[in-house]
């Protein structure tokens, strides 16, 4: 039979409270009364029998409430073993349920599997690189503090600069400045070279890094011709010295100078990529217009990011005022560190890869639903009995839930385990340049988001299911004998079917419209040609090369890697294609100088040797590159620096008009002045998915950079000439190593790695 009773306990607990309340006074003023009559029959008059009766009695609020207490903590126990019992019996029909048709079961585990496995993936990914606090202390009060070009640009900073604002500054607790170079390990066995970034003294207490051993660097250090002193970073540490703790005091021999150790910092997960850290030491003597750092500022407690940017253009705009000929137009901006290390790009990736990830999980859903559904309809006629055995709607609606759990919790469990053989997939797919990656790994925090969104799953592809079986004529489905189906739940396969196909079509045009972006990416004309090209950096450090010897060595290391068999060219630049490094400046022609440099051309600059433009097949379109006479000479430097445009900056200063023989100036009004010698073609070689800046080149022989780029042309495979090359390098100087060796093709590889991370994940 069915209990009446039973229907009305899954809603009973708000009201159950005040029924046991109303049995508890009724049995308390039974036994009052009791008592009362007793004392009545004892003589005593029916007014003072009552009050004696409640003397004797005590406390009645207080034996209330204990009563009370006992009668809900036992009703309690009774919920619990009932609500266990449920459980423990639907289990074990659901079991029975699947082992009679294992195939809509298996068939529902796989495809929650594959929703939840790569959600769980891409929450891992995204987690660990978007989501995950910066490894700084306090990083919403890090802001980065960059200068504003006349033109609106953010730029770096200038050594000046960065002095005078340290000064005049009043939003900041303290500001630090750093910029990045590597440096060169000799003296004990081959030459190697160490990423390196030079820091302000006051790094450390900005970041709020800290050492393991030793000191940050002092004030005394932290400047020009001050000691040579170096910090270690834990990994290198660890690496290079077995962490040794001993090493405190000792040196390093960099770039030729010895430098002594004197500390270890803890800077791996927050500075990743830097093995040691010099002194910046920045000069105030140095020329405004060289903006060669960066700087960092932690916030006072009480000012605000915007009050800080409104701060720093305060300081900046004074400085406009005492230095116009290097300041005047220029502001000041600050950028937060989540926007300085995580970036637009990497943040929009990261929910676009979520979004689509989420209609995937969708699509398996309606497809587990609709298997569900259908087999709902099959089981009308068991509903039915079970419904005549007294099983309320409210219990067969328990029972088809708890199927949809168990579905959940093995498709769950299943997807977990491919989110964490995919995870290290993901993680070797994706770029090199995206900070925090390699952490990506399905934790703690990952599993609970995995248990969250099987939880949900059971909400969204299994009450719709349940509800309709529950809800239906149960009775008449027992009479017909038969499954039968609902024009009702036609209606919902019907719906669920059309909502997958729209979610399909959805990640289908997005996966094509990332194929076809992606295609037409790796069809783009790049203006150069980087098949055969073997590149390499060197680095030729001031404090073992003046201007003039590095112009030397340069000039020399080209004629004797153009004497390799098999080296059809040789070229030198300041910059490798798609390097780091993009220096800008702003030219304008001389027959027309603006007033101001807001009204300046905005230009990609490269130094480079003629021999670079054979190197990298880069059209000579008028006059010609580079050669011997644009050298510097006994009389110094011309009046009228030589230089080659391309094609794109010819347009802009002298449109329909030959620009060889044309006079340009550089910098700003009263800069000094250039005469093109040449035009050459457009080249894509910043940002592959960007329009080219215009570019001019200005001959290496004048802009000596202590970091060039070398291109050689092989005949055939370059990576053939590697051996050739190592050793022509170490007869020139065996202390000299080759940075980052290897065919440029690698290059332009990692270049596109995003958009093919993009469309890998997606499809």
């Amino acid at each position: 039979m069915s209990d009446p009773q039973r229907p009305r306990r899954v809603f009973r607990l708000p009201l159950r409270r005040s029924r046991i309340d109303r049995y508890v006074d009724e049995e308390l003023e039974a036994h009052l009364a009791m008592k009362e009559d007793d004392l009545v029959a004892e003589g005593w008059d029916r007014e003072e029998a009552r009050r004696e009766a409640r003397r004797q009695f005590g406390n009645v609020a207080e034996i209330r409430r204990e009563c009370s207490r006992i009668d809900r903590h036992r009703e309690g126990r009774m919920r619990i073993t009932e609500i266990v019992d449920a459980l423990r019996l639907d289990l074990a029909f659901t079991v029975r349920q699947f082992r009679r048709s294992p195939g809509v079961g298996l068939l529902s585990v796989l495809t929650l599997a594959l929703g939840i496995g790569a959600a769980t993936v891409v929450f891992s990914v995204v987690h660990a690189v978007v989501l995950a606090p910066l490894p700084f202390e306090d990083p919403d009060r890090l802001l980065l503090l960059q200068e504003v070009t006349p033109q609106g640009a953010d730029f770096s900073v200038s050594e000046p600069n960065y002095l005078d604002w340290v000064e005049r500054q009043r939003a900041f607790s303290g500001l630090a400045g750093f910029s990045f170079g590597d440096r060169t390990l000799s003296g004990d066995g081959p030459p190697e070279q160490l990423s390196g970034t030079r820091i302000t003294h006051g790094f450390l207490d900005v970041t709020g890094l800290s050492t393991l051993l030793g000191r940050g660097f002092l004030p005394r250090e932290d400047q020009p011709g001050g000691p040579r002193v170096v910090l270690l970073a834990q990994g290198f540490w660890e690496r290079r010295f077995g962490s040794d703790p001993t090493i405190l005091g000792s040196t390093l021999r960099l770039d030729g100078d010895p430098h002594e150790i004197v500390g270890v910092i803890s800077s791996d997960e927050a500075w990743p990529d830097t093995e040691i850290f010099t002194p910046l030491a920045p000069d105030p003597g140095t020329a405004r217009d060289n903006h060669l750092m960066n700087v960092l500022g932690r916030l006072r407690p009480e000012v605000t990011v915007a009050e800080a940017r409104a701060d720093l253009q305060r300081v900046t705009a004074e400085l406009a005022e005492e230095y116009p000929e290097a300041n005047a137009g220029w502001s000041g901006t600050v950028i937060t560190t989540d926007e300085w290390r995580i970036g637009d790009r990497t943040t929009r990736l990261g929910w676009f890869l979520m979004g689509a990830v989420a209609l995937l999980l969708l699509m398996a859903c309606g497809s587990v639903s609709n298997l569900l559904l259908a087999r709902a309809t099959t089981r009308q006629k068991e509903m039915g009995l079970r419904a005549a055995l007294g099983a309320g709607r409210h219990r067969i609606l328990g029972q088809l839930v708890t199927e949809s759990a168990l579905l959940a919790f093995l498709g769950g469990g299943l997807g977990v385990l491919l989110a964490w053989w995919a995870t290290p997939l993901v993680r070797g797919l994706g770029p090199a340049d995206v900070a925090r990656l390699s952490q990506a790994d399905v934790n703690g925090t990952v599993l609970l988001v995995a248990a969250a969104v099987s939880a949900v799953s059971v909400l969204v592809f299994g009450l719709v299911p349940a509800l309709h079986a529950a809800r239906g004529r149960l009775s008449q489905a027992l009479r017909e004998g038969g499954p039968t189906g609902t024009s009702s739940g036609n209606r919902i396969r019907s719906g669920l079917m059309v909502g997958q196909f729209a979610l399909a079509i959805v990640l289908l045009l997005g996966a094509g419209l990332l194929l076809r972006s992606f295609s037409q990416l790796q069809s783009v004309e790049l203006g150069f040609d980087a098949d055969r090209i073997l590149r390499f950096s060197l680095n030729l450090p001031e404090s073992r090369f003046s201007d003039e010897e590095r112009v030397a060595f340069v000039y020399l290391l080209q004629e004797r890697m153009e004497a390799i068999p098999g080296v059809e060219h040789v070229g030198v630049t300041m910059s490798s294609p798609y390097g780091d490094f993009r220096a800008s400046n702003f030219v304008a022609p001389a027959d027309n100088v603006p007033d101001s440099q807001d009204d300046f051309v905005p230009v990609s600059w490269r130094s480079a040797t003629g021999a670079l433009f054979q190197a990298t097949g880069v059209p000579l379109l008028a006059g010609r590159t580079f050669d011997a006479s644009d050298r510097p000479g006994a009389d110094g430097p011309p009046a009228e620096l030589p230089v080659i445009i391309d094609e794109t900056l010819a347009q802009r200063l002298w449109p329909d008009q030959p620009a060889v023989g044309k006079v340009g100036v550089w910098e700003q009004p009263g800069g000094f002045p250039f005469r093109v010698v040449g035009v050459v073609g457009s080249v894509r070689d910043e940002y592959v998915d960007a329009r080219p800046r215009p570019r001019i080149y200005l001959p290496y022989a004048y802009f000596p950079w202590a970091q060039p780029a070398v291109l050689v042309r092989a005949a055939s495979e370059p990576a053939a000439l590697v051996p050739a090359v190592r050793a022509e390098m170490n007869a020139l100087d065996p202390d000299l190593p080759l940075i980052g060796i290897g065919p440029l093709e690698d290059t332009l590889r990692d270049v596109v790695a995003w958009p093919r991370f993009s469309m890998q994940v997606v499809g």
